[in-house]
């Protein structure tokens, strides 16, 4: 197996001191309050990168982080107690793959579910992450091929809100090693525009999925299969659609696999409009509102006047004769950083701008990993 090494000692609270056979590998070595990190810039050659730490110079066999190029930051905790540590990088072929944690499947595998497996945690091999009745390894070596681990099954559940409204659910909760830890989870609740359903969302949901976080679309009373008719009071009326949403927050907090301080609203027109009401009121952490009003902002808030912080605002340059990208940007003046504004071509409403540049989504969830 063809590894190519290079070795280097850190020093706690000093300089670090380099020894290498190839010393351009390396171009940054920092050291945080509780990391060291190690930077390699490198094209995607068909490998990986491996960072192992020893207590001495002929013991550095600890792997303690594993990165695919390009821009690999390897890492490793800061130890107070000793005085020195020793590392080498190994770059191996994804062909000549290793299985670091002895899981049973290897590392290349585990590098491309981002996620959902972990080269270096064999707990991960044994959970079901899509809940879909098979696990991670099964899944990977199946016996009429490999499927996809983190192909999100999401459960269709019904709560209810003050008023007395049923509203039906689609909810989607990851596996993962946290959960053996009691740790919480991230969570994202997505709204859909008016005369729509939860299932415009199902896509981006699934993504959001991937990424660990637990997952909530709902039908907005009157919408599909929650309960009561159509009205256009559910647009603007702040004892209507609003109640729909505190239920929803209110079930996610309940739930043990939730971390009730890392919330996150994403909703399109109406739902973006309800967004914005729950950067301003109802304590999440951040928010993503597409096509949204701001009248109806304000007036699904019942109030003159609102703080927002934490929120993407998007809409598409042409929607409604331009009004929706003029009401974004309005929005996006009163918010308070973080806040981030993206006017796209076209004149698609909602998740239809999705349909003009099928990046959004991509930009959505790398807003919600810098924010959530």
């Amino acid at each position: 197996m063809h590894h190519r090494l290079l070795a280097l000692a850190l020093v706690t609270g000093i300089h670090p001191v380099l020894a290498s056979e190839d010393p351009s590998l390396l171009t940054n070595i920092t050291l945080d309050q509780e990391r060291i990190h190690v930077t390699i810039p490198a094209e995607d050659d068909g490998s990986y990168f491996v960072l192992y730490r020893g207590d001495d110079l002929l013991s550095i066999s600890n792997a303690v982080d594993v990165g695919l190029p390009p821009n690999i930051d390897l890492s490793s905790p800061r130890d107070p107690a000793s005085r020195q540590a020793y590392f080498r990088v190994a770059k191996i072929p994804l062909s000549e793959s290793q299985d670091l944690d002895g899981d049973g499947i290897s590392d290349a595998d585990e590098l491309r579910h981002p996620g959902i497996l972990d080269p270096l945690e064999s707990r991960d091999a044994d959970l079901d992450f899509d809940s879909d009745g098979k696990t991670n390894k099964e899944e990977l070596h199946g016996l009429f091929g490999a499927t996809d681990p983190g192909d999100a099954t999401f459960a269709s559940i019904t709560f209810k809100t003050a008023d007395d409204f049923t509203i039906s659910a689609s909810l989607g909760i990851p596996q993962t090693v946290q959960d053996a830890a009691s740790q919480s989870k991230p969570a994202v609740i997505f709204i859909h525009q008016g005369g729509s359903n939860r299932h415009e969302w199902e896509a981006v949901a699934k993504q959001a999925f991937r990424e660990g976080w637990v997952t909530l679309a709902y039908d907005i009373r009157g919408h599909g299969d929650s309960s009561s008719s159509w009205t256009n009071a559910w647009y603007d009326d702040p004892d209507n659609a609003p109640e729909d949403l505190k239920a929803a927050l209110a079930y996610l907090k309940n739930l043990t696999e939730v971390d009730p301080e890392r919330l996150a609203v994403v909703g399109a027109s109406v739902g973006g409009n309800l967004a914005c009401v729950a950067s301003a009121q109802y304590g999440i952490k951040t928010a993503v509102a597409i096509s949204h009003k701001t009248s109806a902002v304000f007036n699904l808030a019942g109030a003159d006047s609102l703080a927002f912080r934490s929120i993407f605002h998007l809409s598409s340059q042409g929607d409604q004769g331009g009004q929706r990208a003029q009401w974004a940007a309005e929005l996006h003046q009163q918010t308070a950083e973080p806040s981030q504004l993206e006017i796209t071509p076209g004149s698609g409403h909602g998740v239809a701008i999705f349909n003009t540049d099928p990046t959004v989504p991509d930009r959505i969830l790398q807003w919600l990993r810098e924010t959530l």
